[in-house]
């Protein structure tokens, strides 16, 4: 999960944020509809690396 230590989205995803972090990153999905693709982009390819 290296690529968690430098993305604080995936660092979010893997809950891996201090709170700063974590509000910073649910602000950014709430500025649009993009954001919250992204999102769900990284959230899937992480999950294919844990299976």
């Amino acid at each position: 999960m290296e690529f968690a230590e430098g993305n604080i989205i995936a660092k979010y995803i893997l809950n891996k944020c201090n709170n700063e972090e974590k509000q910073y990153v649910k602000l950014w999905l709430n500025e649009n509809q993009y954001n919250q693709l992204f999102y769900n982009h990284i959230e899937n390819s992480l999950a294919l690396i844990r299976k």
